[in-house]
């Protein structure tokens, strides 16, 4: 069986954009072990967890001198063990050197443009590595009681980010996917307030904005 590691972002907004990238991995090897490589972020978990093109999951925590140790040897543990390496966008120095020690030499390293969106980020580095790639769509994963939960609550990012920031069409299609019993509530800071506007400028469907009130 063919092995392969994917190496991500785990926060919200990394997890919800590297849903193509693990997609289009799984299309391409749809009988392969898939295994998610993670660091210390953790919101985006509940959403990793529920994506149905992985195996399993790794996580790698370095933010305090004793557990950098622990990730150590337990990054040297994974050397070797994959026949693919997958390093996804955005690229950071841990990424890069979870990279280093796992597969030396052969992995398969986004190619960060600083005005390139991550999800195009990530598909044309599979393009450019002989993967094929769908359209790069988004999708949203959900394990919850339906009987508890009615609102969906959408951080859509700062006003001033660039690299993690949707198109409002793009939040539109991810809006309209969610089934109609969920009230939609855009939450975020006051920075967010004209990335909200723009979003609701393209909505048919109502949305509530509630950023800045909490």
């Amino acid at each position: 069986m063919t092995k392969v590691a994917i190496v991500a972002g785990s926060s919200m907004g990394d997890a919800i954009l590297s849903i193509p990238l693990l997609r289009n991995v799984r299309n391409n090897y749809p009988d392969a072990e898939i295994t998610l490589i993670i660091g210390s972020a953790t919101t985006g978990l509940p959403i990793l967890n529920s994506c149905p093109y992985i195996n399993k999951i790794v996580q790698i925590e370095t933010h305090t001198i004793l557990k950098g140790l622990k990730a150590i040897f337990k990054i040297r543990k994974l050397k070797k063990k994959y026949d693919v390496l997958i390093v996804g966008a955005p690229i950071t120095e841990t990424k890069k050197n979870f990279a280093r020690i796992i597969k030396p030499g052969k992995a398969i390293i986004a190619d960060v443009e600083e005005t390139q969106p991550l999800v195009e980020t990530n598909l044309k580095t599979l393009k450019y590595a002989g993967l094929n790639i769908d359209d790069g769509h988004l999708e949203v994963f959900f394990k919850c009681d339906e009987q508890k939960s009615d609102i969906i609550a959408i951080y859509p990012g700062r006003d001033t980010d660039k690299y993690r920031k949707l198109p409002a069409e793009k939040w539109k299609t991810i809006i309209n996917s969610i089934p109609e019993k969920y009230q939609v509530v855009f939450i975020g800071g006051r920075d967010c307030k004209d990335t909200i506007e723009n979003i609701q400028k393209v909505q048919t469907r109502e949305t509530k904005d509630m950023s800045g009130t909490m």
